[in-house]
């Protein structure tokens, strides 16, 4: 064969792969936009839930390493996600190449297709810093005596919360957020005893707590403590045993909440309720410490059943990440986590990320803000 037909041979071949790619290239663009316009609500599905289950997952890890830090007299540092910004990316490459010659009198021609498609996602999440006057007064506010008992009528194990939550019921206090500080432990005891029977006659619909009738503005706001004169005998009982341990008036029904401790007047009933940072580092105290140098009050320890109640919840640490954690952390090179099995300390650990959720602030409007490009 002539040079003149290999190369009319080699044009022709040429002419009929442009003719394919061509065909293919126009199957393939119709097939992308078809794809691309059902693309934005599939997406939608899937990455809500994989973000959701992301961000839900960092918020469980920053409390955890709050908790540590707090174990380990470090300050608490937490960051919120202010936005989450992804966009998706399509880029496809599409080319051909072809050769001709000619060996021992027949023609060796080829010619081939190459192509590409690269699916890229760029997601872009920005965190908001909390810091300022207002995050820290949250922080030190004690919290809400309606939303305590509000959530402990609700449905959440109300002794737990109520043992996590309050500070002082009566002339009896919680356990100290000072780890140095000589517990008493018949004045501990005494406290959960009555917060049982609180919440004994809690259960027989027996006393409810609400805001006073606002006929008098100096009621205004004011919780009340109210017993129902229709109870059955064993909640009157109740009543009288409570009455009697918490230093009240035997002949009244109706007590207001205060804060005070001094100057108590006969209508009034001592409750206190910590502030998150004082509820964190309560809760900060189930860490475990055997790198800690402190001491520990034995006369607690020893008795088990007071101090799962009054620590509801058990952080462990390990040298090496567990596996299947339920959250974990590391911090100065341990691993802290509770255990997927310790159904007790994953309660406790979702009340106290819902307290903070109900009490955390917005963000600030101005501020530094840390972006990071995560794809």
């Amino acid at each position: 064969m002539s040079k003149v037909q290999a190369t009319m041979s080699l044009n022709k071949k040429i002419i009929e792969v442009k003719a394919t790619l061509r065909l293919i290239f126009l199957v393939c663009t119709l097939v992308t936009i078809a794809s691309c316009s059902s693309f934005g609500h599939k997406r939608v599905i899937t990455d809500s839930f994989n973000y959701n289950y992301a961000i839900g997952r960092a918020a469980n890890e920053q409390m955890l390493l709050n908790l540590v830090r707090l174990r380990h007299f470090d300050v608490p540092v937490f960051l919120s996600v202010s936005s989450v910004i992804t966009q998706y990316v399509y880029a496809g490459e599409l080319g051909v190449e072809a050769t001709t010659a000619n060996s021992g009198g027949f023609n060796n021609d080829s010619a081939g297709i190459d192509s590409r498609l690269v699916y890229i996602e760029r997601p872009t999440i920005t965190y908001t810093p909390l810091t300022g006057k207002e995050f820290a007064d949250q922080l030190l506010t004690p919290l809400s005596k309606k939303t305590l008992f509000s959530l402990a009528q609700s449905g959440w194990p109300a002794e737990q919360l109520l043992i996590m939550g309050l500070e002082r019921l009566g002339p009896y206090t919680n356990l100290t957020i000072d780890t140095s500080h000589p517990e008493n432990v018949e004045t501990l005891i005494e406290f959960v005893e009555a917060i049982h029977l609180l919440l004994r006659l809690s259960y027989n619909n027996a006393i409810e707590i609400r805001e006073a009738n606002i006929n008098n503005n100096s009621n205004k706001g004011v919780l009340m403590f109210y017993f129902s004169d229709d109870s059955s005998p064993q909640s009157k009982l109740l009543w009288q045993e409570l009455k009697q341990k918490l230093n009240l008036d035997p002949s009244r029904n109706q007590f207001r909440v205060v804060d005070k401790v001094t100057n108590l007047q006969p209508d009034e009933i001592v409750i206190r309720t910590r502030s998150l940072l004082a509820l964190m580092s309560h809760l900060a105290r189930s860490v475990g410490t055997d790198n800690l140098d402190e001491p520990e009050n034995q006369a607690i320890s020893e008795n088990k059943a007071l101090h799962s109640k009054l620590l509801p919840m058990n952080i462990q640490q390990s040298e090496e990440n567990p596996p299947n954690a339920f959250v974990s952390v590391k911090y100065n090179n341990k691993w802290y986590y509770i255990s997927q099995s310790d159904d007790k300390s994953k309660q406790t650990f979702g009340m106290l990320t819902y307290i903070y959720l109900l009490h955390a602030p917005k963000p600030p409007a101005t501020g530094p803000l840390l972006t990071v490009p995560t794809g």
